[in-house]
C-alpha cells in the first residue's frame, strides 16, 4: 500500500494542483456558470423542501420525540427542579411584594389626602 501510494504522489503533481487552487477565487470558479446557477437554483430549492417535507415525519417517528421528552424529563433531578422553581417564585414574589408596598403607599396618600380634604 505504501508503495502504491509513494508512485502516485510521484506521478501527480498534486502540489502544484493545491498551488494554483490556493490562488482561485469563488467568483472565478462560478462565474461562468452563474446564469445557470441563478436557473436551476428555485427548482433545486423546490426538491429540497419536498424531501424535507417527505423526511421529517419519518425521521419524527423515528426519534419518538414523545417518549424522548418524558424520559429526559423523568432524567431531570429534582433537587435542580426545586431550584429552578425558587430562583423564579423568589424573584416573582419580591416583585410583587415591591408592588404591594407601592400601591399600599399610593392608597395611602390617597386616603390621607382625602381625610385632610373633608375635615
Amino acid at each position: 500500500m505504501d508503495f502504491v501510494l509513494r508512485k502516485l504522489e510521484e506521478t501527480v503533481p498534486w502540489s502544484s494542483w493545491i498551488e494554483r487552487l490556493e490562488g482561485v477565487t469563488l467568483a472565478e470558479l462560478i462565474g461562468p456558470g452563474l446564469p445557470q446557477l441563478e436557473a436551476s437554483l428555485p427548482s433545486w430549492v423546490d426538491k429540497g423542501l419536498r424531501l424535507l417535507e417527505n423526511g421529517v415525519p419519518a425521521a419524527m417517528k423515528a426519534v419518538n420525540l414523545p417518549s424522548l421528552v418524558q424520559e429526559q424529563v423523568q432524567k431531570f433531578p429534582i433537587e435542580r427542579l426545586e431550584e429552578v422553581i425558587l430562583s423564579v417564585s423568589g424573584r416573582e414574589f419580591r416583585a410583587i411584594t415591591w408592588l404591594g408596598v407601592l400601591l399600599g403607599g399610593v392608597i395611602g396618600l390617597f386616603q390621607s389626602m382625602i381625610t385632610l380634604m373633608w375635615r
